[in-house]
């Protein structure tokens, strides 16, 4: 039968913006069916039997419950509110953390979509700066953290029963930076830093939330570009880290996947074309089986990751993919 997936994207109300595919370990793809929520799901994330759907829209915020039966999926509760370009959504203990680009607010939600518990409005031209908000991660119980791509801040919130609560840190990265999203490598207890303005993957052995300083511990890091290409202006976007230890990065620009890491540490590996254009978002498996949104080409690709060396395997269309995520088929 193979795994259940589900893929979204933008369509401005325009296509189909979310498909529900099977993938076989020989590496094809079938489509089960498709669903129209006509308000650009760039961003997906699961929570016990619930899918959750960002829209991401200019002028309003909302996240939309479904659920998966008798291979369809189906909407089953809404949730409109304050906010622009909601980009972002991440499950903790029975609640969502939003993340607002455009607006730059971060949000906690309850699982059921009834009540906003918690709201961060970031900064707002405050000596020019705007804040972006984007990747939200909990690195253990008690710590939120959010990535600020318009401050290059990465905020620290102490959480009680998955709520913030008490003083908001700020850990300031390098100006320019635009950190987008943080990853953990729980092999070597590390983290992973995408930033989408400079570039840059920043790899720290650190628990850095945990310092006292307001600045990031640069003695414990290290700053790699990820991409080895210079042909185009690269926009790293998403990134995922395998059972091995292994970072993958798309970059949008030079549409490529690097890989960077082995037991040995952070090292490149390598760098292979995305087959599509835009990549915007990876996942990959535990058989290191991997899915790249190619937002501008509209598709979906499905790669083999064997022996050190990527393969495509299949792919299928999805107009402005920028999500793919595994789901229970129902």
């Amino acid at each position: 039968m193979g795994q259940y997936y589900l893929a979204s994207g933008y369509s401005h109300g325009q296509k189909d913006d979310m498909v529900l595919f099977r993938a076989e370990g020989s590496g094809k793809m079938e489509i089960v069916s498709t669903y129209r929520q006509g308000d650009s799901p760039s961003f997906l994330c699961t929570m016990g039997k619930r899918i959750y759907a960002v829209s991401e829209h200019p002028s309003y915020a909302a996240v939309t419950a479904y659920e998966s039966q008798k291979d369809k999926i189906i909407p089953v509760k809404r949730m409109e509110f304050a906010g622009a370009g909601l980009c972002h959504l991440s499950a903790g203990q029975q609640v969502l953390y939003a993340g607002c680009y455009g607006s730059g607010h971060l949000y906690v939600l309850d699982g059921q979509l009834k009540d906003i518990l918690y709201c961060h409005e970031g900064r707002k031209d405050l000596r020019g700066v705007t804040s972006h908000m984007h990747w939200t991660a909990v690195p253990d119980p008690n710590t939120l953290l959010g990535a600020d791509c318009g401050s290059d801040r990465i905020y620290v919130f102490s959480l009680k029963d998955g709520i913030p609560c008490g003083r908001v840190r700020e850990i300031l990265l390098k100006k320019g930076s635009g950190p987008r999203q943080i990853l953990f490598d729980r092999k070597r207890e590390a983290a992973v830093i995408v930033n989408e303005q400079d570039g840059t993957l920043l790899f720290t052995k650190s628990r850095f939330w945990e310092q006292k300083a307001d600045s990031f511990p640069w003695e414990t890091a290290e700053r790699v570009p990820a991409t080895r290409r210079k042909s185009h202006r690269n926009y790293p976007g998403g990134a995922c880290v395998n059972s091995r230890g292994e970072v993958f990065v798309a970059n949008r620009g030079e549409n490529t996947i690097g890989v960077f890491g082995t037991d040995g540490g952070y090292g490149f590996q390598g760098e292979w074309d995305c087959g599509g254009n835009w990549p915007r978002y990876l996942h990959v498996t535990e058989e290191n089986i991997l899915f790249a949104a190619c937002e501008r080409s509209g598709r979906v690709n499905r790669f083999l990751y064997r022996d050190g060396q990527l393969m495509e395997a299949d792919n299928i269309p999805l107009y402005g993919a920028a999500c793919v995520i595994p789901v229970d088929g129902g």
